[in-house]
């Protein structure tokens, strides 16, 4: 059995049972799995941009007025 999600374009297959509806049962646990696994990486990746933008930000030069 072969899932395709579309959105992702990510393909699981399964025939790991005699049943097609077993192995279709897996392939979609399969997936899920996939899925939930590439929203982690993503939001890791956001953080990680987060964390990055952050230890880069510059206080900029201190501006002095003098009176005279």
């Amino acid at each position: 059995m072969r899932v395709l999600h579309r959105p992702t374009g990510l393909v699981v297959t399964a025939r790991d049972e005699r049943s097609q509806h077993r192995n279709k049962a897996l392939a979609l646990r399969r997936l899920e799995a996939m899925l939930r696994q590439v929203e982690a990486e993503k939001q890791e990746a956001a953080k990680f941009g987060r964390f990055i933008a952050n230890r880069t930000i510059e206080g900029g030069n201190e501006v002095k007025a003098f009176k005279l």
